[in-house]
């Protein structure tokens, strides 16, 4: 499992384990707010991945399905995570790197 706070920018995925991130705040999330997750190869590549979560009660969990986890074949990618508010504003937008390395 993976927790992304506020200061880290860089994800690192072993190829088949468990996707999942925590998505926590140190305030609470509005409630009926979203997460988008979008994960590509580079800025200019179509999206590989573009999936949404629900709020639950203690904030968002990323999770992803073994079609997404195929997607993410060893390498480097780019992620970004958009939190909308239940009226459709972006309340935040993070991205970093999203490297995919080979396990055991």
């Amino acid at each position: 499992m993976i927790n992304i706070y506020s200061s880290g920018k860089q994800i690192t995925y072993t190829a088949g384990d468990t996707f999942e991130i925590n998505v926590l705040s140190e305030s609470e999330f509005d409630s009926g707010a979203i997460l988008k997750f979008q994960v590509a190869k580079n800025e200019e590549s179509e999206l590989l991945i573009d999936t949404s979560f629900n709020l639950n009660e203690s904030g968002f969990i990323i999770t992803l399905n073994d079609e997404e986890k195929e997607i993410l074949t060893l390498g480097e990618y780019i992620y970004k995570i958009v939190l909308i508010s239940a009226s459709g504003d972006i309340i935040t937008q993070k991205s970093g790197e999203l490297i995919v390395k080979w396990g055991v």
